[in-house]
């Protein structure tokens, strides 16, 4: 398979190790999720209680509460938690960067960052039986499809921010506001594509090579030997 060269560069700045507080509450968010995708795999979403996920998890229906409003959002809420931190990637960046090459790298990091851990094959495979699970549920495809949403409208003003701080002689007119939309919306569907589309092909390459080789098909101009006429 061709290799891309892609020209991402990753932020490494040093994160604190979090807290105690903090590890415990991760921890129990992972068990609420983890419990949720092991139930509804099993039975369906429509027969699948708040309080079945909170006893699986082993915490009260009120504790379930304070991490997720809705048994939906304990699958999607994700996608707007890993919208948060493009648009701080977006903000933190040190270098001053073509809108859509900042938001390709920034997007290439939270995913990559999200699937590394010392059982990194299991985060992959979780990821992997989530978006399943979401493919096929219509209902948690609209949450997810919300969550999306929301997260792209986070990102969208992220872009702006930035694009306003590195080029401040430069008006917000409309056809930058434009630009910048298209960068977004584009890649942030491109994206969503990609998750699905890995969820139902066999030979599915890893998922940041699926999203990158995406992105470089927008940047080209989506214009291959595969879709040209060649007579």
């Amino acid at each position: 398979m061709e290799q891309i060269n892609t020209g991402v560069t990753y932020n490494n700045s040093s994160a604190q190790r979090p807290t105690r507080r903090e590890r415990k509450k991760l921890a129990t968010r992972n068990a609420l999720q983890q419990a949720a995708l092991e139930l509804i795999t099993q039975k369906g979403l429509h027969n699948v209680t708040i309080e079945d996920i909170a006893d699986a998890a082993d915490v009260s229906n009120r504790t379930f509460f304070n991490y997720f409003p809705s048994k939906e959002e304990v699958l999607c809420g994700d996608m707007y938690d890993m919208g948060e931190e493009i648009a701080e990637y977006i903000d933190s960046e040190p270098e001053k960067l073509e809108p859509l090459v900042l938001l390709k790298n920034a997007i290439l990091e939270v995913v990559r960052e999200s699937l590394s851990s010392d059982s990194g094959a299991d985060r992959r495979q979780h990821l992997k039986s989530k978006m399943e699970i979401i493919y096929n549920e219509p209902q948690l495809f609209m949450a997810f499809a919300a969550a999306v949403v929301k997260a792209e409208k986070k990102v969208f003003a992220a872009m702006r921010e930035r694009f306003a701080k590195d080029n401040p002689e430069t008006e917000m007119d409309a056809d930058t506001a434009i630009y910048l939309a298209s960068v977004v919306t584009s890649i942030f569907a491109v994206t969503r594509a990609m998750l699905m589309l890995w969820v139902v092909r066999a030979d599915a390459p890893p998922i940041e090579e699926m999203i990158l080789r995406a992105i470089a098909q927008l940047e080209s101009g989506l214009l291959t030997d595969k879709t040209t006429d060649k007579t």
